[in-house]
């Protein structure tokens, strides 16, 4: 054999050696059992690694929106600027933002925003003025503190002339804030923005024209950004339609911080459980889809929220409490069979509605990028 046909016959065989790998490694992800948790932002040295999709604009990050979270870096562009998303002042000062003042504040349904909040000084007054600044003029907006001591309370008190209703307390957590923040809630409309998350710019318009355009819907939901705690963008993740069966056996595919509901829902939930630390979101869309049905969620096409990670932030990581809060879950609403064979065969099935989904809403780009990037983790894992 000659050289050249021996290199060849050898990269052939590396080429194949490798396919055989990944999809090795590709029918791990489908059979895994992990339970469903938010995207995760890996430690800086993952970030190294490039996947970029050059053809997105403005540039964003790929993550694998499933159990496994890791993000892709440009590696050329690092930084990326949400100008193209938050323009202006938006999260900088209190802006005179256009407001169809010719409409009557009484014509449009009020929006009540609940932020439950501790110890987040860092970033609160940015969440606070994504809520100011969409210019919305029907609007309710409740502050649950935990007892801040870090200066949050000061940058509070900055905007008490446009906060409905705030408190500062010792509470027992975030489960309960919210409990406390929703009994306040007086509108037609209702969402929660974590203390430490956004709004983007129009988002309670693009609600309140789809609650308008599909009376027969109770929950809007769009898609989110994932944002570091400078602000720049992570990923652009896309929703996709509800699916109760898809949200209990394999996760998550739409976001609290980018969701919208009518008070009739909240007023029929249970309230959150207090014992959840972690997935007291995952427990509020659950109840929701039991009681509504799932064809009582509406996707609409627009980028609603941003959802930020930073090291530090409680949902960073994957960690056995959120297991068992998962498990806790899953017994109150009588779904234990997520745990057996049933259930991880119904995972396997999910998972391909996922992949469909990736393609749908981005293309084979988009899928391609989001399977090889959790296969590059999970080959090192």
């Amino acid at each position: 054999m000659r050289r050249g046909d021996y290199d060849e016959a050898s990269r052939g065989n590396h080429r194949r050696c490798r396919s055989d790998s990944r999809m090795a490694f590709f029918a791990r992800w489908l059979i895994a059992g992990v339970d469903p948790v938010p995207p995760q932002l890996p430690r800086s040295h993952d970030l190294s690694r490039t996947g970029v999709n050059k053809t997105v604009n403005p540039p964003v990050l790929l993550v694998w929106q499933s159990e496994f979270e890791f993000y892709w870096l440009d590696k050329n562009n690092r930084n990326l600027n949400m100008t193209g998303y938050f323009p202006g002042n938006f999260l900088l000062s209190l802006s005179d933002v256009p407001n169809n003042s010719s409409i009557n504040s009484s014509e449009l349904p009020k929006i009540s925003i609940v932020m439950p909040s501790y110890n987040q000084a860092r970033f609160i007054e940015r969440s606070i003025l994504s809520v100011l600044n969409q210019g919305y003029p029907n609007l309710e907006l409740v502050v649950i503190d935990g007892g801040s001591t870090d200066g949050t309370v000061d940058i509070i008190r900055k905007y008490n002339d446009y906060i409905d209703f705030w408190v500062s307390e010792t509470d027992n957590g975030q489960s309960d804030a919210l409990n406390k923040g929703f009994a306040r809630c007086t509108g037609d409309i209702y969402g929660w923005l974590n203390s430490d998350d956004l709004y983007l710019p129009r988002a309670f318009w693009h609600a309140a024209d789809a609650f308008r355009r599909a009376p027969n819907k109770k929950i809007v939901f769009g898609d989110w950004l994932a944002i570091d705690e400078s602000d720049n963008v992570l990923d652009l993740n896309h929703a996709f339609d509800f699916s109760l069966g898809h949200f209990k056996y394999e996760g998550f595919h739409l976001n609290a911080q980018s969701m919208f509901w009518r008070a009739q829902v909240h007023n029929e939930f249970s309230g959150f459980d207090i014992a959840l630390y972690n997935t007291m979101d995952y427990q509020m869309i659950m109840e929701f889809g039991i009681k509504q049905g799932q064809r009582s969620f509406h996707r609409i096409p627009q980028v609603l929220g941003a959802f930020r990670r930073y090291e530090g932030q409680k949902t960073l990581g994957f960690n056995p409490r959120v297991t068992n809060e998962h498990k806790r879950i899953a017994n109150r609403y009588e779904y234990n069979d997520k745990y057996g064979p049933a259930g991880k065969l119904k995972r396997f099935v999910f998972r391909f509605r996922r992949a469909w989904w990736y393609f749908k809403r981005g293309g084979f780009p988009v899928l391609r990028v989001r399977v090889e990037n959790w296969l590059f983790h999970a080959s090192r894992t």
